[in-house]
């Protein structure tokens, strides 16, 4: 939140102002959801989450989110990084004098991450499955090498793939190993194939719908309403009426959601 509002703060609009209509909208969908039956939970805590998975068979979380890209505030110290980005060179591919300033040195170790491949670029031969195993190919791969840095670092770059609640920002592992239950999950937050894959390496049951890029959240709370409706007047398991309305979108963007089961 703290780049989004940064961004609309250079184009001279109030963070405020640039996200009210995203706020008014999720407390609207959110009112909407209750009113069929729904248990909406706001400002949620880590622990409430937990508390909800042990205790409900449908769960969608709805929170920023972060993937493996390294920010300039991600870098406590930049001697500490530069050293750690030079004693992993033949990873990151690093030249002999790396950027001395943390944002320079942030472009420069996310371009050695490996391409970001999400997009459609080249892709129409693939199929929805393919692409979406492509994706979550890069997002591991980033998200490797990313650690590798974070380890030789010790300490020294913070960050990395997680989900924020009311309490703060949780790594993907941790909030993977304190998951007591995987229920259906429906994680609507940007680049949650990582986490999706986490909690899937830990937990062998449950369905987990996930997306392998960025999304906002007016797109995804009209579809979680509506596959709400659906699974409500058809009788309908939620995860189904999702992949249903999901098919009948395909003209559009159907593979960015997948069913995991195991």
């Amino acid at each position: 939140m703290v780049a989004y509002a940064a961004r609309a703060e250079q184009s001279g609009v109030a963070a405020w102002a640039a996200y009210e209509r995203f706020a008014r909208l999720c407390r609207s969908l959110a009112g909407d959801a209750a009113d069929l039956g729904v248990t909406v939970l706001t400002r949620v805590r880590l622990m409430d989450f937990l508390e909800t998975l042990a205790t409900h068979e449908t769960v969608t979380l709805l929170a920023h989110a972060r993937g493996p890209d390294i920010r300039e505030s991600d870098i406590l110290d930049v001697a500490r990084v530069r050293d750690a980005a030079h004693a992993l060179m033949a990873r990151f591919g690093t030249p002999e004098c790396l950027p001395l300033t943390a944002k320079g040195l942030a472009l420069h170790l996310n371009g050695a991450l490996g391409e970001d491949d999400t997009s459609d670029a080249d892709t129409d031969a693939l199929s929805d499955a393919e692409l979406f195993a492509r994706r979550t190919a890069s997002y591991g791969r980033r998200a490797e090498m990313r650690r590798c840095l974070e380890v030789a670092a010790d300490g020294a770059l913070l960050g990395g793939p997680g989900v924020e609640f009311c309490d703060g920002l949780v790594r993907n592992e941790e909030l993977s190993d304190r998951i007591p239950r995987v229920p259906t999950l429906d994680l609507t937050v940007c680049d949650s194939v990582l986490l999706a894959e986490c909690i899937r390496d830990r937990h062998s049951d449950g369905v987990i719908l996930s997306n392998p890029r960025p999304t906002t959240p007016d797109f995804r709370l009209a579809l979680y309403r509506e596959a709400v409706r659906h699974s409500l007047k058809y009788d309908q398991p939620y995860p189904d009426a999702v992949m249903q309305i999901r098919r009948q979108l395909k003209g559009s963007r159907s593979h960015d959601v997948h069913r995991f089961s195991r």
